[in-house]
């Protein structure tokens, strides 16, 4: 099985089994989510009812749950989050199989070997690498990396298109001059014109006048001087050979790599004769042993397959990082509304009101969302009947801030002691809360500040770039 039926046969099989577990959620709700999302959503609904999943719920996360969200009902808000966690782990895993099957088929569509056939390259390519799979008789299989000649042109064709260029080199040398007669400017030497297959080299008998890449030294000629250039056109074959003795000792060789280099050159052998054919057909038999042939696999796509688990795993296991931020981020804004609600709880207690109506007043207006949720959550304790210390005690306990604990142990402390005492703490406690809010405000445009230097630091480097490279270049 090769890389794209394995692929596309994983893809499938995952593809079943969501279309199954989408069947069996199909009653479950959705919540207001809508197409895609309210489908695999459905699937992590339908798995988090079953009691081998809910033993995978952590009692970490459900406690984080609970404190972003302290006025829903914990079983409910719990199944709620894995139950999209694991739909969106699940629709990763289909986009990652089905993207593995792309990447296959594509290197199926791309493969040069087709039905026994190596495809070569056009003319112009350059030969072709090929990683080949040998099976023999026995089915046993060797590796033979083979360099696949790209197509050819006949004799004929040669013939005709080195006569066409020959007979329109001396155009294409003269670049600014009028004639080869009359040469003043530099000549265009090139290795190589148009779509001419050929690889042209210079020679000039003359190189201290006229250069092999066309350039002149003519400042300092006195009269003229005749120089005879050279184009010399190679194709495939042709070449200029050095000849110097050296001394090589021929490496032993094993069964395997006599078999190798027989095979390779019988097939390089039928290459060379079948050059001008489109494609090469492959032998059936290599050193008289019947053989099949296959390309050797690439990885890329297989690679994807533990990739897409590996990926799923990760976003599964990286999906409650969410959760700490998103608690970070309720504490920061909640601490951030405590100097606003001590002035106010201030305020409102010296014109006489009770704790419970404070409270009740300041959940019901602007000051923070997730402050106010807290309140009503306290509101609704003290309505269920619990005493208002163990009310105020789980309101501290929930914030998990030292501003909000300190605050409540005020009032805890002085429930007994009269509304006079209470009052002046309190004042004092707003005191101290306005000179928070000044420190926090100080503390925060210096993370401003130290955020913005790097990009300062790219600006400052980009204007000395463009002030100093004027400068270096001029030299």
């Amino acid at each position: 099985m090769n890389t794209f039926h394995l692929s596309l046969s994983v893809f499938i099989i995952l593809l079943m089994i969501t279309l199954v577990l989408g069947f069996l959620g199909r009653k479950e709700d959705t919540f207001g989510r809508t197409h895609i999302a309210a489908f695999f959503y459905r699937c992590g609904r339908y798995l988090t009812g079953k009691k081998p999943v809910r033993k995978l719920y952590s009692e970490k996360i459900k406690g984080v749950l609970f404190l972003i969200h302290p006025a829903r009902d914990v079983s409910v808000i719990i199944r709620d989050y894995y139950s999209e966690k694991l739909g969106q782990t699940i629709m990763l895993l289909i986009a990652c199989s089905f993207l593995s099957v792309i990447v296959s088929l594509n290197y199926e569509r791309e493969s040069i070997l087709k039905d026994g056939k190596l495809m070569r390259g056009d003319y112009t390519d350059d030969n072709t690498e090929v990683s080949l799979v040998v099976t023999d008789e026995n089915d046993q299989d060797r590796i033979l990396d083979y360099e696949l000649l790209s197509r050819t042109y006949n004799d004929d064709e040669l013939d005709k298109m080195a006569s066409e260029l020959m007979d329109d080199i001396e155009s294409l040398i003269l670049g600014d001059n009028e004639s080869l007669e009359k040469i003043m400017y530099p000549l265009i030497l090139r290795s190589g014109y148009g779509d001419y297959p050929f690889q042209i080299d210079w020679e000039s008998s003359d190189y201290s006048l006229v250069d092999s890449d066309g350039s002149l030294k003519n400042d300092d000629l006195s009269s003229q001087r005749s120089v005879t250039l050279s184009a010399h056109l190679t194709y495939r074959d042709s070449e200029w050979i050095k000849e110097f003795p050296i001394l090589v000792q021929k490496k032993p060789e094993n069964d395997i790599e006599k078999w190798l280099r027989t095979a390779r050159s019988e097939l390089t052998a039928l290459d060379k004769k079948h050059q001008t054919d489109e494609s090469l057909i492959l032998p059936d038999r290599i050193a008289g042993h019947k053989v099949s042939w296959s390309l050797k696999e690439s990885i890329s796509g297989l690679l994807l397959l533990p990739g897409s688990f590996l990926i799923a795993v990760l976003y599964y296991l990286l999906k409650d990082r969410e959760l700490e931020d998103a608690l970070r981020k309720k504490r920061a804004a909640v601490e951030s509304a405590y100097p606003e609600f001590v002035e106010k709880f201030v305020l409102l207690f010296g014109a006489g009101l009770s704790v419970r109506q404070i409270l009740f007043r300041i959940s019901e207006g602007d000051i923070n969302k997730d402050l106010c949720v807290e309140l009503k959550v306290l509101i609704r304790d003290l309505g269920n009947g619990i005493l208002e210390k163990d009310a105020i005690e789980r309101f501290g306990r929930r914030l998990k801030s030292p501003l909000y604990i300190k605050f409540c142990s005020l009032l805890i402390g002085n429930l007994k002691k009269g509304n006079t005492e209470l009052l002046n703490l309190l004042k004092e406690e707003a005191e101290n809360a306005f000179t928070y809010r000044k420190n926090r405000a100080r503390k925060l445009g210096e993370e401003a500040g130290t955020k913005l230097l790097f990009p300062m630091i790219m600006m400052l480097s980009v204007v000395m770039t463009v002030i100093i490279m004027p400068a270096f270049m001029s030299f």
